[in-house]
């Protein structure tokens, strides 16, 4: 380690811009590689974070559009048909494909008044191998409004019935196809795009785009940005703003979810 240079830093991300990658993209490969630095730094394996002061570059991100009322209403209402509808119903909340696709039912509590869910790992593979946020603000512990509790205990039941009660056991995953296996993660974006046919959005909508307009209904309606912040896992540079310990204000969090289901016109 102590044989790289600044150059193979910046030679590192010269060839990610050329392979198309993002500029954010980038930019946080280079905050994963300070930290390792850091830490080598303070092994005493190296004397200096070759990596600080390398610029990002790369392509700029592609524009990001939200649901409008209307149509999140409609997609809201068709993907509340779906057999796996608690999924969907954690999708419109503004949780990652990752952060579904990764949930273990040890990750759910609904026991608590009002029910949590920790969000801990994701899966991006179709692997059963989770990865870790890649922020610090990416772990979180959500209070979970009761309409969506419902939709997650009725899933719980529907799949109980189904596949026998050790489907639910603590390391199992939440939500699975048709053959009790784990949903893949390249599914949910393919059935996203489904159900937004099914309920009439006829142009194409990116799975991504739930999550979008999630952050964006929360916000014009009032919620304060460290709130809508702390449910999504974001960094303060996203919201622009600083959190003031907003993880730890579930009535807030809980008050921004209800906010959101209301606004679907419908119960979760």
């Amino acid at each position: 380690m102590g044989d790289i240079s600044v150059r193979d830093i910046e030679g590192v991300v010269r060839a990610q811009q050329k392979s198309g990658r993002s500029k954010r993209t980038i930019s946080l490969g280079l905050q994963q590689t300070r930290c390792v630095f850091v830490r080598a730094m303070r092994d005493g394996v190296i004397m200096r974070n070759v990596a600080d002061g390398v610029a990002a570059v790369g392509r700029p991100p592609k524009p990001r559009s939200a649901l409008s009322l209307e149509e999140f209403r409609h997609v809201s209402n068709y993907a509340a048909q779906h057999r796996m509808a608690a999924a969907w119903a954690l999708t419109l909340l503004g949780l990652r494909r990752s952060e579904v696709v990764g949930l273990k039912w040890q990750d759910l509590d609904l026991i608590s008044q009002p029910a949590q869910l920790t969000i801990r790992a994701g899966r991006t593979e179709n692997r059963g191998d989770l990865t870790p946020p890649k922020t610090l603000k990416g772990y979180r512990t959500l209070p979970v409004p009761d309409e969506l509790e419902q939709a997650l205990r009725r899933w719980r039941s529907s799949i109980i019935t189904e596949f026998g009660i050790a489907i639910v056991s603590h390391d199992r995953f939440v939500f699975l196809d048709a053959k009790g296996n784990p949903v893949r993660p390249e599914w949910m974006s393919d059935e996203w795009r489904k159900i937004c046919i099914g309920a009439g959005v006829s142009r194409n909508v990116v799975l991504h785009e739930a999550r979008h307009t999630s952050v964006t209904m929360m916000r014009s309606s009032g919620t304060p940005d460290r709130i809508v912040a702390a449910w999504h896992g974001h960094d303060e540079s996203t919201m622009r703003t600083t959190y003031d310990h907003a993880g730890q204000d579930h009535t807030g969090l809980l008050s921004a979810a209800s906010t959101l289901i209301e606004l679907q016109g419908r119960s979760a």
